[in-house]
């Protein structure tokens, strides 16, 4: 099977080369899971010293026109990269092919940790499952993952100065990096699943969807703001009362939630 992802079909063609069809060699020879963050063999931009930091991670944007669903985050971290490689060599070495290798990567580690947690608590509590027909939205990372697009606003792991990156310094529409994978990259990924909806966890991802909306890649009425990014920075607002809280927006985004099952059952 021919490998197509929002990478290697981009005009930008700095991009063409960061997806696995161009580095599942080198994801094979990494001699240690830490070597896809400390070593020199996945580093796609930059370095510790500069101020940003661009390192593969197997979550290649692939299309998917029949997914319900569209979850975005900032940009993989360390936690992501730690789990998705594993999985990934482990993929490999059964000669899978290249898409199904991504899909086990980013069932193994998109949002993963404790934010996967608290995202599925989250989409469960705003009525997503009954709008998905399933039984809980903790599916949307196994037997339903069909139905879903795990994705970020920068689809590959960014760090500052060694840290993980908040999409704020710099900032991610401001940076020329990060600003062509959300022009470039999460625009043709939100092209590619016209029915979807949309739901940017945060406001650094809610600016880069809006960004999509501006230059026509997504349509306003398929965005769904307000839920909160799952990081456990922002427990206080997805447990309890710390504005803005994400119990006092829940009876809107229920609505509006609702709102679209109805739209799209029709």
């Amino acid at each position: 099977m021919t490998h197509r992802c929002a990478l290697s079909e981009s005009k930008w063609t700095s991009a063409n080369s960061w997806c696995i069809s161009k580095l599942s060699a080198a994801i094979r020879g990494l001699a240690t899971p830490d070597a896809a963050i400390d070593g020199p063999e996945l580093r796609l931009y930059g370095g510790p010293a500069d101020d940003l930091e661009l390192r593969y991670i197997l979550f290649d944007p692939l299309p998917a026109p029949d997914a319900h669903v569209v979850l975005v985050g900032i940009t993989p971290g360390r936690t992501q990269l730690r789990r998705a490689i594993p999985a990934a060599r482990q993929a490999l070495s059964r000669g899978l092919d290249d898409d199904e290798v991504i899909r086990q990567a980013k069932s193994a580690a998109a949002f993963g940790g404790p934010m996967r947690a608290s995202l599925i608590w989250m989409l469960d509590r705003i009525g997503l499952p009954a709008a998905l027909d399933i039984a809980s939205t903790e599916t949307l990372f196994a037997a339903d993952a069909h139905l879903a697009v795990t994705t970020s606003a920068v689809c590959h792991a960014v760090f500052v100065h060694g840290e993980d990156w908040n999409g704020k310094r710099p900032n991610i529409l401001r940076h020329s990096l990060t600003r062509m994978f959300v022009e470039q990259i999460l625009a043709q990924e939100l092209r590619w699943s016209p029915a979807a909806l949309v739901i940017p966890l945060g406001q650094i991802p809610a600016l880069a969807v809006e960004r999509c909306v501006q230059t026509g890649a997504v349509h306003p009425t398929q965005v769904l703001t307000g839920v909160p990014h799952p990081s456990g920075a922002n427990n206080g607002r997805i447990y309890g009362s710390q504005p803005p809280a994400f119990r006092e927006r829940l009876p809107e985004l229920q609505r509006r939630v609702a709102a679209w099952r109805s739209q799209f059952s029709s």
